[in-house]
């Protein structure tokens, strides 16, 4: 019995056409055959082009690419990369503000840093559209708040750099250009560090099913998505110290002790041991009580809660913070943290920053806290200059003093 013939082309999960994968004195070549459903006419293709490369290396050329406009390479790197991720349905609105601005039939061989400077330039001068609604104690934004933010426009350099990147994968000439290069420096935003009566007030206002989350973070000091998102598997909640282990940056393993006020709320979610599986905060949790339409539809009744970001908007609105953002739940933590005189070292452990620098940050609230000690340890000392000052006695010549 002969061995099984090997195949020339394969099509990997997730994409509709057949691949073909070689190396070839030294050099890998990797493409599309864009068949997506008879295999031997997808072999014939890969063969065919097989060929080429090695005709073409022979003659001691260098191996053409096949050209592929913007609007092809927009579908295809949806179809086989962005459709999978969660945020990868925006890149549908992204792809349109492309072909809009740079020509459906763009080759990504032709692209130039010009054509991303005007790019770049263009969308920086558009509005987006707002729908003129008004709700109750909102204001309808300014003409300066309408332009583009540039964190808009960096993103959709991202898109197009990274489409770049998978149709040189495919084989396909691309332009030697840089889309990052041509980012706009984005402003910091200002840090907001809530005092305890002002946190208090927050989780009274927001919507029951979001309240957990929001506490949770506050005990733990976490992101976003690893507060909201937390798992039970990844919580141990017996034992003298409990803790939860989450993935920081860089795909870091990071402990984070839990407090008894974060185990508390995290058992009465779910009394029963048994029950303790996948994802902690859900719709519909008769534990919370919750009345809001997510959580009384029956499609959404049980399914885990993914985002918080619209609850937690309007009940920073409400509170009168409406810059407030979820990150600086984070930042409050360490507030609190520095102010019960644990050092940046310990913030550091606590926060999971993999680099002491990262933590410095905080420096100018552990300096704001120390002047405080320093004044309360001194209160009621010397508080005027030279009251009861004792008086020297001078030497004289001749006598002893």
């Amino acid at each position: 019995m002969g061995r099984p013939r090997k195949r020339i082309v394969s099509k990997p999960k997730g994409t509709p056409f057949y691949y073909y994968d070689w190396t070839i004195q030294g050099r890998r070549f990797r493409g599309s055959t864009e068949e997506s459903e008879d295999e031997k006419l997808a072999e014939e293709i890969a063969l065919e082009e097989r060929r080429r490369i090695i005709g073409e290396l022979r003659a001691g050329q260098e191996p053409k690419r096949r050209s592929i406009t913007l609007n092809e390479a927009l579908a295809r790197a949806f179809h086989e990369h962005y459709q999978h991720l969660s945020w990868g349905k925006s890149v549908a609105s992204i792809g349109r503000n492309l072909i809009r601005l740079l020509g459906k039939d763009k080759l990504l061989g032709d692209i130039t840093d010009a054509d991303l400077k005007s790019y770049v330039a263009r969308r920086r001068g558009e509005r987006w559209q707002h729908h003129e609604t008004k709700t109750k104690g909102q204001r309808l934004p300014t003409a300066e708040q309408r332009l583009i933010r540039p964190r808009t426009v960096n993103h959709e350099l991202k898109v197009l750099s990274k489409v770049m990147s998978l149709a040189r994968e495919w084989g396909r000439e691309v332009a030697d250009v840089r889309p990052g290069r041509h980012a706009i420096k984005e402003p910091q935003s200002e840090r907001i560090y809530l005092r305890q009566p002002q946190a208090l007030e927050l989780i009274d206002v927001i919507i029951p099913h979001a309240k957990r989350p929001v506490l949770f973070a506050l005990y733990t000091g976490l992101r976003r998505n690893n507060a909201v998102q937390i798992r039970w598997e990844q919580l141990w909640l017996d034992g003298d110290r409990p803790f939860a282990e989450v993935l920081a940056k860089g795909q870091r393993r990071h402990v984070v002790w839990l407090p008894p006020e974060a185990v508390a709320l995290l058992t009465a979610l779910e009394p029963d041991p048994k029950r303790r599986k996948g994802a902690v905060f859900r719709f519909g949790n008769p534990q919370v009580g919750c009345d809001c339409r997510s959580c009384k539809d029956p499609n959404w009744r049980g399914r885990p809660i993914q985002s918080i970001r619209r609850s937690f908007k309007t009940a920073a609105r409400r509170i009168g913070l409406p810059d407030l953002r979820q990150h600086d739940l984070r930042h409050t933590f360490a507030s609190w943290v520095l102010q019960k005189g644990y050092g940046l070292r310990v913030l550091q452990d606590l926060l999971g920053h993999a680099d002491i620098g990262t933590t410095r940050m905080y420096t100018h609230l552990e300096h704001g806290f120390l002047a405080d000690a320093v004044g309360d340890a001194m209160a009621g000392f010397g508080t005027e200059f030279g009251r009861n000052k004792p008086k020297l006695r001078i030497a004289q010549k001749g006598k002893r003093s």
